[in-house]
This record gives C-alpha cells, structure tokens and sequence, in this order.
C-alpha cells in the first residue's frame, strides 16, 4: 500500500505577496555594477569637488569675518593674532572657510556625481587618448556649478548672514543643476 503525498496548495492571498514581493525585490534592487564600475563617475567625483571647494571657502571666510563684526563675537582673551587683526575675527573666518569647503565641495562634487551617475554619455568612455575631453567636460560643469553656488551664496548672506549663505548656495545650485537637466536654453535675441 502506497500513500501519495498531498501538498498543501498555497491560498491565493499567500501567493499573490509572494509574487508581489518578487516583483518589487526585483525592480529596486540597486544596480551595483553601475555604480562602482562607472569610471566617469569617479572622474566627475575627483574634478568636481576641488572647484566647489575653493568657492565654498571663499565665501566662507568672507561670511566668518562678516558674522563675526555684525553678531560682535568676541573671545575672552583679547589676543591679537597679527598686526591689529583680533584672534576672533581670523578664527571665525578659519571656521567659515572650513565649513563653506566642505560644504562647497559636497554640493559641487555631488552634483557634478549625479550628472555623471544619470546623464553620462556612453560615447565618452575613458580612454588614453579622450581622458582630456571627459576632465574638460566634469569640470566645465563644475565650474559652472560653482559659479552660481557663489553667486547664491552672496545673495542668501545679504538675507541672513551664515545660514543664508549656506540655504542660497545650495538652492541656487539645485536649481542650476535641474535646469541643467531639463536642457532649458535662454536665448537673447
């Protein structure tokens, strides 16, 4: 006598999650291989941070030095770093170009990542002979980006020193960045 095994069916409610689960385990799955085997990805990272970096300073020191005469910061030992300049006001702008570097740098650098992640031009792989081109064209855009992270910069400080500076770089940034991407061109006519 032979018994015949029986599987229990699975309800339909059991294997439509399933099936529901697979199908989103599958289309969110992030690409790996995308990322890190993405050389212009790591172009752009590497040219474009430098120049955000610079102008993040920049506007960093001027926005330390400006934060410290109109909030009167002041330390409590008045020492006097060089000739007639206050300790304070050199650490404040010490202060301001690190931030605005880090800062400057992260904005520049990450966008100028996310052009190359999302928009990069398969006919620009990396080559001995068009390594130039591809250098040229991340740090053209970073340049650019840079270039209006100061100019947002310098119209948020005239709002709110310090965290207007830092909220106008990074919008005027994004929103180069997204008109960039839309490929709006203004033409003067």
């Amino acid at each position: 006598m032979k018994f015949k095994r029986t599987r229990k069916k699975k309800s339909s409610a059991a294997t439509s999650k399933l099936r529901i689960r697979e199908v989103l385990s599958m289309q969110f799955q992030p690409n790996y291989d995308r990322l890190f085997k993405n050389p212009q990805l790591f172009v752009a990272l590497v040219v474009g941070t430098p120049p955000g970096m610079l102008a993040g300073g920049i506007f960093g020191g001027f926005c330390g030095i400006y934060m410290t005469e109109t909030w009167n910061l002041t330390i409590d030992a008045h020492m006097q770093l060089l000739v007639g300049v206050p300790l304070e006001l050199v650490l404040f702008a010490f202060f301001g170009v690190c931030t605005g570097a880090i800062i400057g740098g992260i904005i520049s650098g990450g966008i100028t990542g996310m052009k190359a992640f999302f928009k990069g031009d398969p006919s620009l792989a990396i080559t001995r002979e068009n390594i130039w081109q591809v250098v040229l064209v991340y740090l053209s855009f970073s340049i650019k980006i840079s270039l209006v992270l100061g100019v947002g910069a310098t119209l948020g400080s005239l709002r709110a020193p310090g965290v207007g500076t830092v909220i106008g770089g990074f919008v005027s940034a994004v929103l180069y960045a997204l008109i960039e991407k839309s490929n709006f061109n203004l033409r003067v006519n």
